[in-house]
């Protein structure tokens, strides 16, 4: 847990950064499961980068 990766959540998507914040197993299906939280840069966002981001 607090392991970061690069990633995309699609082909044509950008790449962000994953936290992984949680790991888990499916009992019934016996799958290991992860949940992560993603960072983007504000101009990958839908309303891009402001003022207030900097530079």
């Amino acid at each position: 847990l607090g392991e970061f990766y690069f990633m995309r959540c699609g082909p044509q998507e950008p790449v962000c950064i994953a936290e992984v914040t949680l790991l888990w197993e499916d009992q019934t299906q016996r799958r290991l499961l992860a949940s992560s939280r993603l960072y983007f840069l504000p101009e990958d966002t839908p309303k891009g980068r402001a003022v207030e981001h900097g530079e």
